[in-house]
């Protein structure tokens, strides 16, 4: 033990300690545990393990096991099912990756503590970094783990029970998580806009020429919208749930081809009577798009199910929010000589920022323009005032040559 000791301070001396990682991804009917742990610390707590430097994976799990477990507020400690053992490299490191499951919902949900003294039971400067990585109830997502614990020699516990689990909590986060999503989502957020912009006009040969009515522009863009809503719904829980599986790239590029057609369709009028059918088909593209974000969650069926209608919500919010902030000052701005340069210049640029996009997600350029195009959403608000700003000028401007001012004379 005292060599032990030495050489491991000699190791902290000769370059800084590699801490073991362990993420906990906690179901309602099991607890399942992502663990890396270096190699080199490994070594100096188990040396039987390695033979001529090489780990020997057959027999690394008979001595994982007695030093994970779970304990119970009484009774023996539970013991999970050791798999996946691989080595692995991080931060040009030799690590070993494994992941531990333990099964059973009554016995593992009543546990309310993690002990795993893997390598602390030897090597007294070893840390090990224990973060909740998998809680919808807890409203705990894997692209934001929260730290549970930091264990070391002496300290080889940490508790795992929450007191305020809460399906509103989960539902509330992906709910927020949807909003955010179209909110901060150039191109989704575009490609909105453009179904916007031809709503007040109705198409005559190739070109929109008359102003349709209010209550038909509401009722043409809620068909839209509707159509849309339908289409990304389903591919959006059938991509979640693994009934389909689909590439990133390929599902990105056709959500820049969508925003493509819909600026031309809004400088002048290509899909005739087949708006409804497009826009269907162009949601079925973006729910395929918007699954990549639920589709690294990996919640269990019931969690997944909640989050998938809480996500979904969040975009209607939002999409809903964008229409009625916009479709108005559309329907106003339309009534003047100002809509059909304003439609023309707005769709040449939606239809420019589309085909770089389109070029990018294509792998024909590097992404230095896409950047800036994404960073184009904090000027939304400052678009939507120039939108108001002009609406209501060109109100004014028809005003005054209704009823123009008398000079006195």
């Amino acid at each position: 033990m005292v060599t032990l000791s030495w050489l491991t301070c000699f190791a902290v001396q000769a370059h800084p300690a590699l801490a073991s990682n362990v993420w906990v991804d906690r179901y309602q009917d099991r607890l399942h545990l992502s663990v890396q742990i270096p190699q080199d610390q490994l070594f100096m707590a188990a040396p039987m393990l390695f033979k001529e430097q090489q780990l020997q994976l057959d027999q690394v799990t008979a001595y994982l096991k007695p030093h994970i477990k779970l304990l119970p507020p009484s009774g023996e400690p539970l013991t999970g099912q050791i798999s996946n053992l691989h080595p692995v490299t991080v931060n040009q490191a030799p690590y070993l990756a494994f992941e531990v499951n333990f099964n059973g919902k009554g016995a593992v949900l009543a546990a309310n503590r993690l002990h795993y003294d893997v390598i602390l039971h030897r090597v007294v400067t070893h840390k090990v970094m224990v973060s909740i990585r998998r809680d919808f109830y807890q409203a705990i997502f894997p692209n934001h783990p929260e730290l549970l614990a930091v264990l070391h020699y002496n300290h080889y516990s940490t508790a795992l029970t929450h007191t305020t689990d809460s399906w509103w909590r989960g539902f509330k986060a992906v709910y927020m998580a949807g909003l955010e999503h179209i909110q901060e989502g150039t191109d989704h957020l575009l490609f909105l806009l453009c179904l916007l912009l031809p709503a007040p006009l109705v198409a005559k040969g190739k070109k929109w020429q008359a102003k349709a009515s209010i209550g038909q522009s509401i009722k043409t863009m809620l068909a839209l919208v509707t159509a849309f809503t339908c289409g990304h719904c389903l591919t959006l829980a059938l991509v979640s749930l693994k009934v389909i599986v689909v590439p990133a790239r390929p599902v990105e590029a056709l959500v820049a081809f969508s925003i493509l057609v819909s600026a031309i369709h809004a400088y002048r009028p290509i899909l005739g009577g087949r708006g409804i059918a497009i826009a269907a088909s162009f949601g079925l593209v973006h729910g395929m798009a918007f699954a990549e974000t639920m589709s690294g969650l990996g919640f269990n069926l019931p969690a997944m199910l909640s989050a998938l209608l809480g996500f979904n919500l969040g975009i209607e919010s939002m999409q809903l929010v964008v229409v009625v902030a916009v479709l108005p000052w559309l329907l106003l701005f339309s009534r003047s000589s100002w809509y059909s340069p304003f439609r023309n210049l707005a769709s040449v640029a939606a239809a420019g920022a589309a085909l770089v996009w389109l070029s990018q997600r294509l792998g024909w350029t590097d992404d230095s323009l896409t950047q800036q195009l994404d960073d184009a959403s904090k000027l939304w608000p400052w678009l939507y005032l120039a939108l108001v700003m002009l609406a209501c000028g060109s109100q004014l401007s028809l005003l005054r040559h209704k009823w123009p001012i008398r000079k006195w004379s």
